[in-house]
């Protein structure tokens, strides 16, 4: 065997190699294809209307979205945005614009702006209120960094976050459906009794002035969390502990980056175990590697922009509506280590062709599909009358063919987002990226699976 071939190509910082391969013509048995049989007439779930959602960075909206045709070629379902300060980062400085400098005091220009913006895309807004509170909360001893509010300041905080309720829900009667109480408070330092406190009081502050504005929390990142005594919580111990200490909470939200499937199922499960029925459920921040700091952001970035989360984030778009998880939050749209695309947006990294082809491809209606001889297949199958679509993923690094199995329709078209495909397509070009193109389909029903890629097949 010898490479005729060899292609480098640039993606998110690191280089890929496809190789084309010449092998001996030898006599092989045919492959026997995976049999995929959707059962059109059946109701498997209907998927959320907004549950498809991205997180927006710090910036402002000149830098988060200078591109807009890129971003609104995803039609994201939901954003969410953090309100307590934006930050462009410019190539030779850093301007921070801080929406509170003092109590009552707001300078609400930027985040009007960047609200503003994504209401009218048709995105629902969900607002992420604090990541500790603003400076001028601080304990003294905070000296910059995040720390909670003093005891004594949890009512002024809770005021400050039932302000910006007030704005953007009521006064300016924006798509805000839910909020959240700070962010991550096993990371901001809060003890268990404080950050219950501050949930408990802020929620009233805010449903004073928004009755029909959803509060949720703990916001809890997959972690410990850990407490001035030494003592810690797993995750699923934080969550017990968040609703025995909570008056009520409209909804249960946390964070999960791992590339473990089962470690992310999991944590739906620890939710489930702590709040049994009742509670809709969001991860609203998902993605593979969290770390972002020096020694560990090239690790990050590979982790988060290989092409091994193509499969990753398909399969999990498949199975968290099944568990009943009601809105996801993919971390982040632009971000050098996190994001579907680069934050110069001159390349778009694997994933934003997963998330594209659900919001743009598939229907809400999902159907059971019956995939027989494999475990390396996963299938989506949607039903919107007129519109039957297959989103068939594949889990391994070989090419897969399967044989749609179809009583009254035959395969019509399909399209296929392999690697070599993505490869030679990653760069944008002037304010838009490439997209795989639809091939009609000609007397089969058999459609090869790239490795590690999707086909989306229509009937």
């Amino acid at each position: 065997m010898r490479i005729l071939v060899k292609q480098l190509k640039r993606l998110g910082g690191f280089v890929a190699v496809v190789a084309t391969l010449a092998v001996p013509s030898v006599s092989v048995a045919a492959e026997v294809a995976v049999s995929v049989e959707p059962v059109w007439g059946e109701t498997l779930i209907e998927v959320p209307a907004r549950f498809y959602g991205l997180n927006i960075g710090l910036g402002t909206l000149r830098t988060e979205v200078p591109n807009r045709p890129l971003f609104e070629r995803l039609k994201p379902d939901a954003v969410r945005i953090m309100t307590q300060r934006r930050v462009d980062s410019l190539k030779n400085r850093v301007i921070t614009y801080p929406l509170s400098t003092g109590d009552q005091v707001y300078d609400w220009s930027e985040l009007d702006t960047l609200i503003e913006y994504f209401d009218q895309s048709g995105a629902e807004v969900y607002l992420s209120l604090g990541f500790g509170p603003p400076d001028w909360l601080f304990q003294p001893s905070g000296g910059g960094k995040r720390t909670p509010p003093a005891r004594e300041n949890i009512t002024t905080y809770s005021r400050y976050m039932a302000d910006i309720v007030k704005r953007y829900a009521v006064e300016k009667k924006y798509r805000i459906r839910r909020v959240t109480v700070d962010n991550e408070p096993e990371s901001v330092g809060y003890s268990y009794s404080d950050y219950f406190l501050l949930f408990n009081t802020a929620r009233d502050a805010i449903k004073s002035v928004a009755p029909s504005v959803q509060v949720g929390g703990p916001v809890v990142g997959y972690s410990f969390w850990k407490q001035s005594d030494g003592s810690k919580s797993a995750f699923g111990a934080s969550m017990q502990k968040f609703a025995q200490g909570v008056t009520s909470t409209d909804f249960v939200d946390w964070h999960v980056y791992t590339k473990s499937i089962k470690t992310v199922t999991g944590t739906v499960s620890s939710a489930r175990a702590a709040f049994p029925v009742g509670k809709p459920f969001v991860i609203s921040e998902l993605n593979i590697d969290w770390r972002f700091t020096r020694d560990a952001v090239a690790e990050s970035l590979r982790n988060n922009t290989s092409w091994d989360s193509v499969a990753w984030l398909s399969t999990l778009f498949d199975e968290l509506p099944q568990l009943g998880v009601d809105q996801i939050f993919y971390f982040a749209w632009r971000a050098r280590t996190f994001g579907l695309v680069n934050p110069e947006l001159s390349e778009v990294r694997p994933n934003y062709y997963v998330f594209w082809a659900m919001t743009n491809l598939l229907g809400r209606h999902r159907v059971p599909v019956r995939v027989q001889s494999s475990n390396d297949i996963g299938v989506i199958a949607t039903n919107d009358g007129e519109s039957r679509r297959l989103f068939v993923y594949n889990k391994k690094n070989v090419d897969k063919t399967i044989e749609v199995v179809s009583k009254d329709r035959p395969v019509r078209r399909f399209l296929a987002f392999s690697q070599q495909w993505y490869f030679n397509h990653l760069t944008v070009s002037g304010s838009q990226a490439a997209f795989p193109q639809w091939v009609t389909q000609r007397a089969t029903q058999r459609v090869t699976v790239p490795a590690g890629g999707f086909v989306v097949v229509e009937e």
